[in-house]
């Protein structure tokens, strides 16, 4: 049956036809008797499939590929989607099938020896794709959508919120506040109310207020408690095993969150400046057990992007001097290091603070230690490379150097990544530290902020996290 309806391939008519497998999906599974529980998240796909926010999001792929005015990059992500999704809807169809008799009755034998891990595999599958088209189409959101509305006045008390300050430095620093909480409220009135609720691990911002300092307002979900920065969540780790006893998978799913988020942000036209794991808020989920089955939480709790102080629109000018701390600029790239920055801030930058990000989360374990001196790791590494004589004894002006900083980053990533991570994983921090240096590809388009850099972003994001 769905060799039959999936015979077509060309993203408008595929839409149709894999919202009417949806429909399928529904009425095969229901039909079965006595359907074991694994069985239930391939039912929720077909739901959302065939009626759910799913196909609204099909609907629009299916509309904005049709349309001159989408980018044809964008096209061809929405090709990728296609092809991918109708393998995995065969996947489905060919499971289905052999999980249960002519008569509609389940084959135990088969399921508890192979089909039960089988639908686990595409379940993950499936849920991989989603994370993936969603982020696809909520760049063609970002290509609607106009200027960034106004803040809402009244900020509400009823809920915990989350205040970021900000020091009043001169006249402008309340008309800045103001814009970042601005763009923030346009940007996740977006977010929260598009592809699923998904709210890509940004917080919702109420409102702002100018006293004794400027400050933006932003509410903490409910469901969540425990709120700690993932920095220390790596600190508190130290001397356990490797990895503070996290799965493998509860790891790789944090960094494809963040990884989501930081597209979040490029997504909306804006760059964040300050991505650092200690600038990521975990909060815990309590347990809910109503919840989807394609929609697994990380046992690390979820991620959330803060410190928006320094949020600007991509195409802004920046402001204000850099800084010399030597722990911030270990996630700057080197032209956006020191009192005076090279180059003018653009999406590249920020992909390189994820790289370094990305790197801390392979380590599990600090870049520096509690008295500001580098990691034992970092240090043995630089003398390794001969960037360090082991007998130095002034390590730090060395260590905080640009050059070696930079080379001890990408070596760790090389050496250190691929086999406590994998290798793909590996490529991918490589290639967020190399991205202004072409090892995205052509660097124009990260440079001059287009939606081609979220396009290839997405795609090397996607390639890389296959097995979660």
């Amino acid at each position: 049956m769905a060799e039959l309806i999936l015979g077509i391939v060309a993203v408008p008519g595929a839409v149709v036809a894999f919202v009417d497998y949806g429909k399928i999906i529904l009425k095969t599974v229901d039909s079965f008797k006595n359907a074991p529980a694994v069985i239930q998240p391939v039912r929720h796909f077909g739901l959302k499939l065939s009626e759910g926010k799913l196909k609204l999001s099909l609907e629009l792929a299916r509309r904005a590929y049709s349309s001159p005015d989408v980018d044809r990059g964008l096209k061809d992500a929405l090709e990728d989607h296609t092809r991918k999704l109708r393998s995995l809807i065969l996947e489905v169809d060919a499971s289905l099938t052999k999980l249960f008799d002519k008569s509609g009755k389940v084959r135990r034998y088969y399921v508890s020896l192979i089909g039960e891990r089988r639908l686990q595999l595409l379940v993950k599958s499936l849920r991989l794709w989603q994370s993936d088209f969603s982020n696809t189409i909520l760049l063609l959101e970002m290509k609607q959508r106009g200027g960034p509305a106004s803040v809402p006045g009244q900020i509400p008390t009823h809920k915990p919120v989350l205040v970021e300050q900000r020091y009043v430095t001169d006249v402008n620093t309340g008309a800045e506040i103001r814009e970042v909480a601005s763009i923030l409220t346009r940007h996740l009135s977006t977010n929260t109310t598009s592809s699923g609720g998904d709210n890509y691990g940004i917080l919702k911002c109420v409102g702002h207020r100018n006293e004794e300092h400027s400050e933006i307002i932003f509410e903490l979900p409910d469901g969540y408690e425990k709120p700690r920065m993932l920095r220390d969540v790596i600190v508190a780790d130290q001397g356990e095993r490797y990895g503070g006893g996290h799965t493998l998978d509860d790891r790789l799913r944090l960094a494809r969150q963040l990884s989501n988020s930081v597209l979040a942000v490029f997504r909306s036209g804006l760059v964040h400046k300050n991505i650092r794991t200690n600038t990521i808020l975990m909060l815990t989920e309590r347990p809910n057990t109503d919840k989807d089955g394609l929609d697994e939480g990380p046992g690390l709790g979820t991620p959330f992007l803060t410190s928006w102080t320094m949020l600007r629109t991509a195409t802004g000018l920046t402001s204000g001097p850099g800084d010399g701390d030597y722990q911030n600029n270990l996630y700057r790239h080197p032209k956006r290091q020191g009192l005076q920055p090279e180059e003018r801030y653009n999406v590249g930058h920020d992909i390189y603070s994820l790289g370094g990000f990305l790197l801390e989360i392979s380590l599990w374990e600090p870049f520096f230690t509690a008295e500001g001196c580098h990691s034992n790791l970092f240090r043995k590494t630089a003398v390794d490379k001969g960037y360090l004589p082991a007998d130095e004894v002034d390590p730090m002006s060395k260590l905080t150097s640009v050059w070696v900083a930079t080379n001890v980053l990408r070596v760790l990533a090389e050496k250190e990544v691929p086999p406590r991570m994998g290798t793909a994983f590996s490529r991918l921090i490589v290639a967020c530290l190399t991205c202004l240096e072409g090892g995205m590809g052509g660097v124009d388009c990260f440079k001059s902020n287009t939606s081609e850099a979220a396009v290839r972003f997405n795609q090397l994001v996607s390639q890389s996290f296959t097995i979660t």
